[in-house]
């Protein structure tokens, strides 16, 4: 009687201990989808939102480079893919971060993997700025920034006014003139935009015309007037160089990020973690972000901005920043695909 009794409560103990883990282990899988859902809001080109998601168990996933999406004519070595998923993976951990678990992660060949290792107080640090950290094309304030303030890891700050500000600035005038002029690279554009209600409608990525700072009578007319096929015509191209010239002329400088020289998959990764840390604290700082990397994706334009630079290290980002008067709660909406 004794030893059935101890068998039983044994029995009954590991009922409740196996009960307790799998309880846990369903609360992980909930968190992994909240997280995933939060982490999406991440930056990528063109909002491709190149990142790929596979659940391994409850407390595990492997992310990679969803290549149904990726940009072959501006990023034909998928290097900002990689830096889009960086952005993701470091969102991924921020947000795993604040709603209490620790996240590990690990960088393998063409795959992330991901690991919820164990539970921590929860925060509130970053979870408002990864759902306020957005992209603003509009015109910026002209006032100087802080540039002590801005010494972050492998980057360089340079003021718009000062005379290599005007040489970076001519640099991207030329880089968005050469890519607009191209007929593959704008057709790749013309399919990222969207350009009617209906899109609008039913479209999770892309585009929109309030991402390209669009609104109002503006928007009305660029969704009736416009198409995929006039995206591609002179007329738009005169638009889009007026546009980009007004950027270039608003804003207070230009914030480089580098990596080492002859970079690849990983330190395109890393920049990418790099990129949305450096972003989510611009945000914190009411700091507008708008990246400008065309300079990079034209190569004629990156060799002469490697030799106005006079620095051996690869670019990997330009970003225009600055302060906005006013900040259109427009401004905040990018669409976002579902994850699964």
């Amino acid at each position: 009687m004794l030893l059935r009794n101890l068998i039983f409560k044994g029995m009954h103990k590991l009922i409740i201990l196996f009960s307790f883990l799998c309880v846990n282990q369903l609360m992980m899988a909930d968190q992994f989808d909240t997280i995933f859902a939060i982490a999406k809001r991440a930056p990528s080109s063109h909002n491709a939102q190149m990142w790929k998601v596979e659940k391994i168990d409850s407390c595990e996933c492997m992310i990679s480079m969803d290549s149904s999406v990726c940009l072959p004519q501006i990023d034909p070595n998928n290097r900002e893919s990689w830096i889009s998923i960086g952005a993701f993976v470091e969102n991924c951990v921020k947000a795993g971060y604040d709603l209490g678990y620790d996240i590990t992660v690990r960088k393998y060949p063409q795959r992330v993997r991901l690991k919820i290792t164990g539970r921590k107080r929860e925060e509130h640090l970053y979870i408002p700025l990864i759902n306020q950290r957005h992209t603003t094309r509009t015109a910026f304030e002209k006032r100087m920034l802080d540039e002590q303030s801005l010494q972050y890891d492998n980057c360089l700050y340079i003021p718009r006014f000062s005379e290599l500000g005007e040489k970076i600035a001519d640099n991207i005038y030329d880089a968005n003139k050469l890519q607009i002029g191209n007929k593959r690279k704008a057709e790749e554009l013309s399919g990222w935009m969207v350009t009617s209600y209906k899109e609008l409608r039913n479209r999770n990525d892309g585009l929109t015309p309030d991402m390209l700072g669009i609104h109002g009578l503006k928007k009305f007319l660029f969704l009736s007037l416009f198409d995929k096929h006039s995206i591609q015509s002179s007329r738009f191209e005169k638009q889009y160089l007026s546009s980009t010239k007004r950027q270039l002329d608003h804003c207070s400088g230009f914030l480089l990020l580098f990596s080492e020289r002859q970079s690849k998959e990983d330190d395109w990764f890393n920049v990418g973690r790099e990129l949305e840390r450096i972003w989510l604290d611009l945000t914190n700082r009411q700091i507008a972000v708008h990246p400008m990397s065309q300079s990079i994706e034209e190569v004629d334009c990156y060799n002469k901005l490697k030799v106005i630079l006079n620095d051996e290290r690869d670019i990997q980002m330009i970003l225009r920043i600055g302060y906005v008067k006013s900040l259109s709660k427009k401004d905040l909406y990018s669409k976002r695909r579902s994850i699964f």
